[in-house]
């Protein structure tokens, strides 16, 4: 017998008090993507039995679908109240905790699952991705390890388990792991891109774009890609592609403070100060406690000879980072050029001093060079 949706209406029908139809039809829509019709069988036939744990389970995975995690955690524990044997909501509700980023409260819940269903393969991957939001990259690793023999054509278990070894500093490891699921799932953006990240970690720069290329070719609108393409390129001397690549990333994703700093550094090493500038005044638009943008666009406008505008901005860093010795020595050359000589003097033994304390041999040099020089 053919059990479809026509074949529930008919059950309703005939029995409009039948909750396990409304819960069986509502299964069904949902598998149809009709989610507001399967909502609505699942809360009919909880209404008819509300001691039937099912519907609360399903529910809740249509609410978690619609970003409501906390009703959805709710639908859990009554499931779970009602049959605390029950696997998949415990691995339900571990999952809508880890969207809430209670992430200690899911790997419980998981714990659980996996104890009441030890091959419980779905358990293991969501854990090992709670563990490694909480840093725990080795214990994320163990879990991947458990789950991958379980179900060895999950994408996502190497995926993820990739992943975690990136954490861990093991590019290579973590490329076979990206290899098989590229090799499962030829068409896996986040496959390619995560190879290409570990690539370049391991300084393939060219081999690292290719992967970008790819993950790009799947997803034009992937805008860390082109990102970390153009840190790729830039890598290897490539300054103008890199900044055309920095140009996409912006277009899809204008509120990018990494790719606008690193695009105004590429500029300033161009010699596009002006430019830089620009790119830097949208860094401390979008994150105004961002010290490295004030010390580069000081740096900048010193380079323009607008040195009252440099120390404004050497000002800032200071205050953001009293500690930071290259800003009292910028700071220092743009009042000697501006003929304060004495408030020279004050930043370059200032700086000289933190070098000291920093152990910095090379910017010790330069304060004394600075010193000698305001000296004489």
């Amino acid at each position: 017998m053919k059990y479809d949706v026509p074949y529930f209406d008919k059950v309703i029908q005939l029995n409009p008090n039948h909750a396990e139809a409304y819960y069986n039809r509502g299964v069904l829509k949902g598998r149809l993507g009709q989610h507001a019709e399967a909502m609505a069988d699942y809360n009919e036939a909880i209404r008819l039995n509300p001691d039937f744990p099912e519907p609360y389970n399903n529910r809740g995975l249509l609410k978690g679908e619609l970003g409501q995690h906390a009703d959805a955690i709710a639908d859990y524990d009554t499931a779970i109240r009602l049959n605390p044997d029950f696997a998949g909501a415990y691995n339900n509700r571990g999952i809508g905790k880890h969207q809430l980023e209670q992430h200690a409260e899911a790997i419980a819940d998981y714990d659980k699952a996996i104890q009441l269903k030890p091959k419980f393969a779905g358990a293991y991957l969501s854990r090992g991705l709670a563990k490694h939001q909480l840093g725990q990259y080795a214990a994320a690793i163990k879990d991947y390890n458990k789950a991958i023999p379980l179900k060895p054509d999950d994408v996502e278990a190497y995926l993820n388990r990739g992943n975690a070894k990136n954490s861990l500093g093991q590019h290579a490891a973590a490329i076979k792991d990206y290899n098989r699921a590229i090799r499962l799932n030829p068409d896996y953006a986040e496959a390619y891109y995560n190879r290409g990240i570990a690539k370049f970690n391991l300084d393939q720069p060219t081999a690292a774009i290719k992967d970008f290329d790819e993950v790009i070719r799947h997803k034009p609108d992937y805008a860390e890609a082109y990102y970390n393409r153009g840190v790729a390129k830039s890598d290897l001397g490539q300054k103008t592609a890199a900044i055309a690549d920095y140009d996409e990333a912006i277009r899809l994703n204008p509120d990018d403070v990494k790719t606008y700093l690193y695009r105004g550094t590429i500029k300033m090493n161009l010699g596009q100060y002006a430019a830089g500038i620009a790119d830097y005044d949208e860094v401390i638009r979008l994150k105004p406690d961002f010290a490295e943008a004030y010390y580069n666009r000081g740096y900048a406008k010193y380079s323009l000879e607008q040195y009252a505008a440099a120390i404004a901005d050497f000002d800032e860093v200071i205050r953001l980072k009293p500690d930071f010795a290259p800003a009292y020595l910028n700071r220092g050359h743009a009042k000697k050029k501006l003929g304060r000589l004495f408030a020279a003097v004050q930043d370059a033994n200032t700086a000289l001093q933190l070098a000291k304390e920093a152990g910095g041999m090379n910017l010790k040099t330069m304060a004394e060079n600075a010193i000698r020089s305001l000296d004489a």
